[in-house]
């Protein structure tokens, strides 16, 4: 009954076919159900997302992109098409005017179709798919933490450019301050007073804004480091084999948490 669920989804699900069908092509099979094992499924299929964790997963370098069908390079072959009506194809080589296109319900079987075809047919985005030797990264390995979040470095390096300028708007108030006593009170400008009070205005203004989005940002970089970390680690988990799990549940299910 399982087997037949794993069947039905991934006929109904063209990206989990297509990449079990990638699996074989690079001679590296997979069933469907080790390849979505453990993913949150959305109406259960694979989106464009959960298709490259997937894909990662399977020991893939995986990238999705928005490209021509004619700026596509053969060095790039086999790459996962996506077509109109929600399905895919796999294009194995491109000529000319001719293309070789495989369906993933039936990968044994080669169709060639003209290029002008299958761009009516190409919805302008594929999947680049390449094989990597790199084992998966061992859960007790140094690297697993901070490989993680060198994926959200961009995110970081904003984060401390905000809060530089945060550091350097903590000193608009005592300067303020200064100039008032130094400058305003002796001589009664009232005109300097006003112009000093407009630009710490917008100072505090533009420090609201910063601090702001130095919240958000860090947020969005936990949350995105706390669900992969998670990801990580229940993979790792189901993967433990029978001989190899603890005497105690209890006590395993709370040094997870």
């Amino acid at each position: 009954m399982q087997n037949q669920s794993i069947e039905s989804s991934q006929k109904h699900d063209p990206l989990l076919a297509a990449l079990v069908a990638m699996t074989k092509l690079h001679h590296k099979p997979q069933s469907a159900e080790s390849l979505i094992a453990g993913l949150p499924l959305e109406n259960g299929v694979l989106t464009s997302t959960l298709f490259l964790r997937a894909a990662s997963a399977a020991g893939f370098i995986a990238d999705y992109v928005d490209r021509s069908l004619a700026d596509i390079n053969h060095l790039l072959l086999p790459a996962v098409l996506e077509l109109d009506d929600g399905q895919v194809g796999i294009l194995i080589a491109k000529e000319t005017d001719l293309c070789r296109i495989i369906s993933p319900e039936s990968p044994e079987e080669i169709n060639e179709i003209s290029l002008e075809a299958l761009s009516n047919q190409y919805t302008g985005n594929c999947y680049f798919l390449k094989l990597t030797e790199e084992k998966k990264t061992a859960l007790t390995s140094k690297d697993w933490f901070w490989d993680t979040i060198k994926k959200s470095k961009g995110i970081y390096s904003e984060v401390l450019v905000s809060s530089l300028l945060i550091n350097l708007f903590a000193l608009v108030t005592p300067l303020f301050i200064m100039n008032v006593y130094d400058r305003v009170v002796p001589n009664q400008a009232i005109e300097t007073l006003w112009v000093l009070t407009s630009g710490v205005v917008v100072i505090f203004i533009f420090d609201f804004v910063m601090k702001s989005l130095r919240g958000y940002f860090i947020d969005a970089a936990s949350k995105r480091a706390d669900i992969m970390l998670s990801a990580q680690t229940f993979s790792r988990v189901l993967d433990i084999k029978m001989k190899d799990h603890p005497d105690r549940v209890g006590s395993f299910a709370n040094n997870l948490q």
